[in-house]
């Protein structure tokens, strides 16, 4: 067993990343300290703030992340400024007011982690689900944006989805899997 230091103060995604990572047999714990603003790459974010955490305690597993909403209706809007363009609550709400009727409802959700090792070397992965932004927030399980999206070829969101069936498609598991392997 592995513990990390994951580089974040989102609740949602430390529960999100001890849960994938207790599959595995590992766990981690969240950093307590400040990490520095993002800038306008998710992997120079995510790589960024898992330094941050690594001068601090050099002799950790870091893991860094950052993840953002692509809107095909708006491509100039959120991508990597997500965090910083919608509010802390009510964050789905504010996708789905964002939307007019007539508009593209499909969306693009990257998600992009680093691992960084004690010996300074680093790997990074990204994934991204395919969706479309569904009418109204639906379904009770999950984190982020799970209740307003739908998977491509799932007629349900994320929320509703089981946790098995969800798991499939969330990026920052399949990008975790990936540098887990």
């Amino acid at each position: 067993m592995t513990q990390f230091i994951m580089a974040t103060h989102n609740a949602g995604k430390l529960a999100e990343v001890k849960a994938i990572l207790a599959s595995y047999g590992h766990e981690v714990i969240g950093f307590g300290k400040d990490l520095p603003p993002e800038g306008d790459d998710l992997a120079q974010n995510a790589l960024v703030k898992a330094q941050t955490v690594h001068a601090a305690d050099p002799k950790a597993w870091v893991i860094g992340d950052d993840s953002g909403l692509w809107l095909a209706a708006y491509p100039k809007r959120l991508g990597v400024h997500t965090a910083r363009q919608l509010p802390r609550t009510g964050t789905n709400a504010a996708v789905l007011a964002m939307l007019e009727p007539s508009d593209s409802r499909q969306a693009t959700l990257v998600s992009t982690m680093v691992l960084l090792a004690p010996s300074g070397s680093w790997q990074v992965a990204t994934s991204r689900l395919e969706a479309t932004v569904a009418i109204a927030a639906s379904g009770a399980d999950g984190t982020g944006f799970d209740q307003i999206l739908i998977p491509q070829g799932a007629g349900v969101t994320l929320a509703a989805l089981p946790l098995v069936l969800r798991q499939r498609y969330l990026p920052r598991q399949q990008a975790l899997a990936e540098l887990l392997r």
